[in-house]
């Protein structure tokens, strides 16, 4: 299928960097800098979770919410995290729980899809560097960086 890949490969290739030194030559930033708009550290950017405890670099969790089923229901305090995520779902919300969350989220999105300078400057380039476009132009899945 144009496009496709082999998941299993896919999925041994991030194992390979994250826990290979030979082929991690730093740790993944988590700083923001010129040219990356967000802390993005992986290759997965659909849908951002908290899940209770550390994520795969060993990193503490925060949830400033509740957490249900060891997955966190934001609450208000996630929300200056939330709004520089580059994921384009947030999971989880409950408005019958965090009503403020859901709403401000849903205020500031809003405000910057709206926000016509926002948008004229608005740069795109980064996601090319995500490994499935990668893969999808051509490069060798040993020659895509997963982390970033």
């Amino acid at each position: 299928m144009p496009g496709g890949f082999s998941a299993s490969e896919f999925y041994s290739k991030i194992m390979s960097d994250l826990y290979n030194p030979k082929t991690l030559s730093s740790k993944p930033s988590t700083q923001k800098s010129k040219y990356q708009p967000f802390p993005l550290r992986s290759y997965y950017i659909s849908r951002y979770q908290v899940w209770e405890g550390k994520d795969e670099l060993g990193t503490d969790l925060k949830c400033a919410g509740n957490f249900s089923n060891y997955s966190c229901i934001f609450g208000i305090g996630d929300l200056s995290n939330l709004l520089i995520r580059p994921e384009l779902v947030g999971h989880k919300f409950y408005v019958d729980l965090h009503p403020a969350a859901f709403f401000c989220l849903y205020e500031k999105i809003r405000e910057r899809a709206l926000d016509f300078n926002n948008q004229q400057s608005f740069d795109a380039s980064y996601y090319s560097q995500l490994p499935q476009v990668q893969l999808s132009n051509g490069k060798s899945l040993e020659q895509v960086k997963f982390f970033f």
